[in-house]
């Protein structure tokens, strides 16, 4: 980081992971000085998917989460699970979640530390008797008279069988 005279900067993180110490120092007339700093921490952690196979299951039926992530080849990664933000077993990187009797979306999250960061990301898995439908997405939620857009309709079922759409 080099010397600015702006009130903000861009700084680039160094190649090497680690905790780094950036400072500001502000100056007025007469030398009158204020500083502060602060602590960036550089890791590459990341979760890079975190997939529900399958997404939707029968109540009292299973679904297993897989979690991936890159960065550190540290073989002493901790993995916590949590559904709908309780903590529940579960240690690696893949989870075997039994679905409740209540019907419904359980947002399951997986949180992974290597001791300097922690990362996380969730994933939806429905405990369903018939389809679900994830999202329906357009590609533009607004148009002029007369023009077209692409709407997306994601859904699952936790039948084997085709899913048939009818659009009214």
């Amino acid at each position: 980081v080099r010397p600015a005279l702006a009130s903000s900067i861009s700084a680039t993180a160094p190649l090497t992971t680690g905790t780094y110490v950036l400072t500001c120092e502000v100056e007025v007339e007469f030398h009158v000085k204020a500083s502060s700093s602060m602590s960036i921490l550089v890791n590459n952690l990341a979760i890079t998917s975190l997939k529900a196979i399958p997404e939707a299951v029968y109540p009292n039926s299973a679904s297993q989460v897989f979690c991936a992530v890159s960065g550190p080849t540290d073989p002493n990664l901790t993995y916590a699970w949590k559904v709908d933000d309780e903590a529940i077993p579960g240690t690696g990187a893949t989870l075997t979640w039994t679905a409740p009797l209540e019907l419904g979306a359980y947002k399951i999250k997986c949180e992974v530390s290597d001791g300097q960061a922690t990362v996380t990301k969730d994933v939806d898995v429905w405990s369903a008797t018939g389809p679900v439908i994830i999202s329906l997405v357009p590609d533009s939620a607004k148009l002029s008279t007369g023009a077209a857009t692409n709407i997306v309709c994601k859904a699952t079922s936790p039948a084997s069988g085709e899913l048939t759409y009818v659009w009214t």
